[in-house]
């Protein structure tokens, strides 16, 4: 509800389905970028929603969710590079 789908397909995204979404050319979630803690990244082939589970919700219906941080569940952890 909140993303603006103008901005799939500009810059370096190529998003493309449900499944490949808010991606560079490498496979890397550009939105990761600018946020107020180091991130640990997805493992190589999953993607940032199983990750973090929490990063839809941001996406589709609440803007400011803090769906990044190591809190209540925000993070995979089998799932992401230690």
């Amino acid at each position: 509800m909140f993303n603006d789908d103008n901005n799939f397909l500009k810059c370096d995204d190529t998003s493309s389905g449900i499944d490949n979404l808010f991606v560079n050319s490498n496979g890397f979630p550009w939105v990761l970028t600018d946020l107020p803690t180091d991130l640990p990244w997805p493992k190589e082939g999953v993607s940032i929603l199983e990750a973090y589970p929490n990063f839809d919700d941001f996406v589709t219906s609440d803007p400011s969710l803090d769906w990044y941080s190591d809190t209540n569940g925000n993070r995979n952890t089998s799932k992401l590079v230690k």
